[in-house]
């Protein structure tokens, strides 16, 4: 979620309650899909520095 930090304490997140058949934890059946960046020097960084994230994409070292 792209919300600024700012406004993070006006924000109200939900949670599902589920079923028996999921034991009520709302996940059985879903897929989930995972995305890895391996942490490097340039990468710990920028994540440090607060860079929004169009500027990790386009950082050459990353896409090496």
């Amino acid at each position: 979620m792209e919300v600024p930090k700012e406004n993070w304490d006006s924000i109200t997140l939900m949670r599902g309650r589920g079923c028996e058949k999921c034991n009520f934890s709302g996940y059985k059946g879903r897929t989930a899909i995972h995305e890895m960046l391996v942490m490097n020097e340039v990468i710990r960084e920028m994540v440090l520095d607060e860079r929004p994230h169009p500027q990790l994409k386009e950082e050459p070292e990353i896409l090496e």
